[in-house]
């Protein structure tokens, strides 16, 4: 189990107070949301660090495309449209298209669980209460 203390501020997190309640946010904002602050009010969410998934679109996948479109078509009809876009200078910008699109679209899931062995600063305020900073 790797330590919230030991992460860069940068590492993004999933933050699961349910299993339906999921956020991913990287540590800086974790340490500074609510999830954090409102210790020991609370018990402490459940804490991973983001695994980042990124979808994928190619050459086969578009063979794949082919098929499942062509399939009230004439016999080898899904074969004909794939040899014709495969090697297709469009097609080549089409799949650099996809793949920057997907990758600036990721999802994450929960990776290896994060210790919270930090807690929040509380800075004394005037009149003798808290504020977290």
């Amino acid at each position: 189990m790797v330590k919230l203390s030991n992460l860069p501020l940068n590492t993004m997190l999933t933050v699961a107070v349910s299993d339906y309640d999921i956020t991913v946010m990287d540590k800086e904002d974790f340490v500074q949301s609510d999830y954090f602050l409102d210790h020991p009010c609370k018990p402490w969410p459940k804490v991973c660090v983001a695994v980042k998934q990124v979808q994928s679109f190619n050459l086969r996948d578009l063979r794949n495309l082919c098929e499942n479109i062509g399939e009230e078509a004439y016999e080898d009809w899904d074969e004909h449209v794939y040899d014709d876009l495969k090697d297709a200078p469009e097609t080549a910008a089409f799949l650099k298209l996809v793949e920057r699109v997907f990758e600036s679209h990721p999802t994450y899931y929960e990776g290896e669980n994060v210790e919270i062995d930090m807690v929040p600063l509380r800075v004394p305020k005037l009149g003798g209460t808290t504020d977290e900073v």
